[in-house]
């Protein structure tokens, strides 16, 4: 166990947390507010009683989140209200954030592996869900399969990625809170001023779209059709599974980086800057910025890979922007596809009442806590039938509701944010020109799988 709890502490300098990876997802905003020091966590504290004439007891459950600011929050603490109303076990939950302002989110992880190290975690935690295998493989969180077997209760009734993001060698270790999925944003007004009549459907459709929605003066840039890796095309996953790769083996357990479509994918966004000018296109690129400065708020950016969250972005800050959303186009016709990423609860190793914190994470994956989450967050809920309640109607969650049965989410290993990085680092290095896809991508794929191979000793 302590050696497992070492391995942990190691690896949490390299789960930096992207923010386009769990899709803002969270509160919906940066940290307002923050401090080194995590608040105390009382996962085995005693009970706490209302008065000394016998009241009964009251259960004290303490809940970590990073989400600082934001409608996520107004949401989140919303529900932990209600439970606290209505739940019939005495039990009152209090949430506290302890991110780090300095250093976002990953300031959370620390906090949370000093604290399982100590024995004295909080009851209950947030994290992003494509995180928790690395946790379930140090053996830092608690299996929750029997407990809801024997309540009753199950993951049966949510989306069929979420219940696989959760399932880990044989348990699952998190209960699915939300989720989103991606698609592509493109600008009406400027798709008919260059006379294109409909979204693209397939890369080629895409490259050419992105030439005639690219307009030049000299060598400066006055209007660009579409950035490969802005926003949530910045994954190789998005590109990988448009040309229809795979990045891991399940049944193996080996991982498949060097994908000969996932090098494909790669080497199309290389040729796709080159196309434009690399360097000047790259560089061009590295200065957006965000709300107003969004290069697709200010219509600079005719087409950008983007998420259901940005729709609340885009509310705000371009209430009268004319856009559409379509399927991300796909290498071939038909084979459209969208990733999903999601935040989850989880009962930290060492973690007291268990059980009890177990009855608030399933009223918070209820229908009832679910229509409250939408009612105040533009986020997606974990069934199918709270989001045809809410979006069914929609023009913008069209695609959204379309393509989410069918969401592919990143793989579900021990190693998940050191693949995120790597092939980060693979992205990067190709549109600078300081390697080739396909061997950086080789390097990459050997690289990980010492890694993966590693917890399997």
């Amino acid at each position: 166990m302590k050696k497992k709890l070492i391995l942990l502490a190691v690896l949490s300098v390299v789960m930096a947390i992207f923010f386009v990876a769990c899709g803002g997802t969270g509160g919906g905003g940066t940290a307002t507010a923050g401090g080194g020091a995590a608040p105390a966590a009382g996962g085995n504290q005693a009970a706490a009683t209302t008065n000394d004439n016998d009241a009964a007891e009251v259960i004290e459950i303490s809940f970590w989140h990073t989400w600082g600011a934001g409608t996520g929050l107004d949401a989140l603490e919303v529900i932990v209200a209600k439970y606290n109303e209505i739940n019939d076990r005495n039990i009152r939950v209090t949430s506290d954030f302890v991110a780090h302002r300095a250093t976002g989110n990953t300031q959370t992880m620390d906090q949370l592996m000093a604290a399982i190290a100590s024995g004295d975690p909080p009851n209950i935690a947030l994290l992003d869900n494509f995180q928790v295998p690395t946790w379930a493989a140090q053996d830092a969180l608690i299996g929750l399969r029997g407990m809801m077997s024997d309540r009753g209760e199950s993951l049966d009734h949510i989306y069929d990625f979420l219940r696989e993001g959760s399932y880990f060698r044989g348990d699952y270790f998190s209960i699915p809170f939300n989720t989103d999925v991606r698609a592509l944003f493109y600008n009406r007004d400027l798709f008919a001023a260059a006379g294109i009549t409909s979204p693209p459907r397939t890369i080629a459709e895409l490259g050419a779209a992105a030439h005639a929605l690219t307009t030049m003066d000299g060598n400066r840039f006055e209007q660009v059709g579409f950035i490969p890796w802005q926003n949530a095309g910045r994954p190789l996953y998005t590109w990988g599974w448009s040309f229809g790769g795979e990045f891991w083996d399940s049944e193996n357990n080996v991982m498949t980086l060097d994908d000969p479509q996932i090098i494909a994918a790669a080497e199309w966004i290389v040729e796709f800057a080159r196309g434009f000018g690399i360097t000047n296109f790259v560089e061009m690129s590295l200065g957006f910025g965000a709300g107003a400065e969004d290069p697709f708020v200010s219509e600079f950016l005719a087409m950008a890979v983007r998420g259901n969250f940005d729709i609340g972005n885009l509310a705000q800050f371009a209430p009268d922007l004319n856009y559409g959303i379509a399927p991300i186009p796909s290498l071939v016709e038909g084979e459209n596809i969208t990733w999903a990423g999601g935040w989850a609860f989880v009962i930290p190793r060492g973690a007291s009442h268990q059980e009890d914190s177990l009855d608030f994470m399933m009223f918070a994956m209820s229908e009832e806590a679910q229509i409250m989450n939408l009612e105040l967050h533009t986020t997606l809920a974990v069934h199918d039938s709270v989001n045809m309640m809410f979006y069914a109607d929609d023009p913008l969650y069209e695609t959204f509701l379309s393509l989410l049965p069918y969401a592919r989410i990143r793989p579900p290993i021990p190693i998940g944010q050191m693949v995120w990085d790597g092939l980060i680092r693979v992205l990067e290095n190709s549109i600078h020109e300081m390697g080739e896809p396909a061997d950086l991508l080789r390097a990459l794929n050997q690289e990980m799988n010492e890694e993966l191979r590693r917890f399997d000793q």
